[in-house]
């Protein structure tokens, strides 16, 4: 990998990479220019009735791998944010601790993280984690070089790994039938199985299949779970209800 790459070659590289082999290169790039050594990209994409289709590149260190507690537990933290979150053995008299940026103290720990969650419209997510030992008076002075950067890398990359997340989906079929996505819908505004059937011309217990064939497809233990799965985004309901016949 080219180690003389700068910044602004890196940013227009990103917005033009489509393929994953061209987002983990500059994902690399990004973490040289920093001089952090590991990464995570995430993407996912709400307003398709999967559970919910998502896409991942990270490098292969231990640090950043793919396990799914770390994930999940990135994942929970950048949902529930729109700033970056620090993670690392932050002293409590620092100015950092004591910032608006989000942080996380784990004492025990020899690497700090930055995560940049990324917010799109019609229930879209992506965040950019990197993580790389530092010592534990270097981490302030590191995180306020990596923010700006930081977030304008990540808004780049997440656009390009939701777009190649939505190339892929383009060339499968519709995950939900047409009866389910009804008898889910109906399901979101509290109607009985009697009550749907009513609506569509079906049986209860044909209603209740479809339901649960919906909650399978969605991953969900229950109708509640899977409605909200659904219903995340307020295109879902939109797109569902002019699919009515």
């Amino acid at each position: 990998m080219e180690t003389n790459i700068s910044f602004d070659d890196i940013i227009h590289e990103i917005q033009q990479s489509d393929t994953r082999e061209q987002i983990e290169y500059y994902c690399h790039a990004f973490c040289r220019y920093l001089g952090f050594e590991n990464f995570l990209l995430f993407g996912s994409i709400f307003t398709s009735l999967i559970s919910p289709p998502s896409y991942v590149i990270s490098s292969p260190d231990r640090s950043v791998r793919n396990k799914r507690r770390q994930l999940e537990n990135i994942f929970q933290a950048c949902m529930n944010s729109s700033t970056p979150i620090v993670t690392g053995n932050i002293d409590k008299d620092s100015l950092l601790y004591n910032s608006l940026i989000k942080t996380c103290r784990t004492p025990a720990t020899k690497n700090m993280g930055i995560s940049f969650p990324v917010h799109f419209p019609l229930g879209k997510l992506a965040f950019l984690h990197i993580s790389t030992p530092v010592e534990k008076q270097e981490i302030e002075e590191k995180t306020l070089a990596a923010l700006a950067p930081g977030n304008l890398f990540a808004r780049e990359a997440s656009s390009s790994i939701l777009h190649l997340l939505e190339c892929e989906l383009e060339n499968k079929p519709p995950f939900l039938s047409q009866r389910e996505k009804e008898c889910l819908l109906l399901a979101s505004d509290g109607e009985t199985p009697g009550k749907i059937g009513e609506h569509v011309g079906l049986s209860a217990h044909t209603v209740i299949f479809h339901l649960k064939k919906a909650r399978e497809k969605l991953n969900s233990k229950n109708i509640q779970g899977a409605v909200s799965k659904a219903m995340l985004s307020g295109d879902v309901v939109t797109r569902i209800g002019s699919e009515k016949t």
